[in-house]
């Protein structure tokens, strides 16, 4: 994933605003690296899942899906807050909705995953943990809610953007206070391996 998605970015960051020939190549080149980040993204989740910390064990199917859809949402909140032209205005607007929905959608099957063994989801109910994982989910469906307000463009696209950075930049708080609650609570393991 890395072999690709580095040299496609570069070549992509060179060639995507050139004509011709290489322009085209820029273009393709555009189109592999945003798939290659995608997996690239989902990988991620899928090394979180696979550690001792019990809160993402139990939700490991999960936990891929909602890196991606974080990383669409972060990356189209961001875009959101840029000046570009009417077409990629578009583009980014359906592009962040379908992140932001599955982002919020993967987040609650993440948290209910997880308190199958209520022992285990406690960190997404108390403490800190809970305060960021709660803050995340409600700032991302801010986010897909102002996207869709029919406020003038411009406004609603910067509303829709900051709310979706704060989103994102707490559901990544939230995934370290999880697994620093979850990892230090050895009853929630031993639970874990317990149950029928």
């Amino acid at each position: 994933i890395l072999a690709i998605a580095g040299p496609t970015a570069v070549t992509t960051g060179m060639l995507i605003n050139r004509g011709g020939a290489l322009g085209a190549v820029g273009e393709v080149s555009g189109y592999i690296s945003g798939i290659a980040g995608a997996a690239l993204a989902g990988y991620t989740g899928v090394l979180v899942s696979n550690t001792i910390i019990p809160a993402w064990q139990e939700s490991r199917h999960w936990m891929p899906v909602l890196f991606i859809a974080s990383s669409a949402a972060s990356a189209a909140s961001f875009l959101d807050l840029l000046d570009r032209e009417q077409a990629a205005v578009h583009v980014t607007r359906w592009f962040g909705t379908a992140g932001r929905l599955v982002e919020f959608a993967a987040a609650k099957r993440v948290e209910g995953a997880a308190s199958t063994t209520p022992r285990v989801g406690r960190p997404f109910r108390n403490g800190a943990s809970a305060f960021w994982w709660k803050a995340a989910s409600a700032l991302t469906a801010g986010s897909l809610v102002a996207s869709l307000l029919p406020f003038p463009q411009r406004r609603k696209r910067r509303l829709a953007g900051l709310l979706g950075a704060a989103g994102s930049l707490c559901l990544r708080l939230a995934v370290h206070s999880v697994s620093k609650a979850s990892a230090s609570d050895a009853k929630a393991a031993f639970q874990q391996q317990r149950r029928p």
